[in-house]
């Protein structure tokens, strides 16, 4: 294998491991009460400028921006932002079951969308069983 290239994934497993522990970390702060969500933000605003548009971090931020309580930090965003950002993280990866789901959940219980939410779900199974075809075609080669 060449040098430059096992460097890279090694560099690049060091990099995801760092981030993940970060975000775990992140993610305890989210759910531990009382949460200093002024700090939170902080942290999400650091990790984001360096991870520029990373979806694992988008996807922590709008669980957080969710489960926001500071009256202050709240009237600097609307629930609409949070639904475009997820819509966004669907659309960049369609196959990511995680980012489909979220936009479901978020549709249903904080938007109070039922048809959206609906049509949402049906296209997280619609993906599903596409790619279950895929694999039980591969499979019966």
């Amino acid at each position: 294998m060449d040098t430059k290239v096992k460097k890279l994934i090694e560099r690049q497993i060091r990099q995801l491991s760092k981030l993940k522990k970060r975000l775990n970390k992140l993610a305890d702060l989210i759910h531990t009460k009382p949460k200093d969500e002024a700090l939170i933000l902080h942290e999400f605003t650091i990790l984001l400028e360096k991870y520029n548009a990373n979806p694992a971090i988008l996807k922590l931020f709008t669980i957080f921006l969710q489960l926001m309580d500071d009256k202050k930090i709240i009237k600097t965003y609307r629930l609409e932002h949070i639904l475009l950002l997820n819509n966004e993280l669907a659309r960049f990866n369609p196959l990511d079951l995680e980012s489909q789901l979220e936009r479901y959940y978020f549709l249903h219980n904080i938007m109070n969308d039922e048809l959206e939410a609906d049509i949402q779900l049906a296209k997280t199974k619609k993906i599903i069983e596409t790619e279950f075809l895929i694999v039980e075609q591969y499979r019966s080669k």
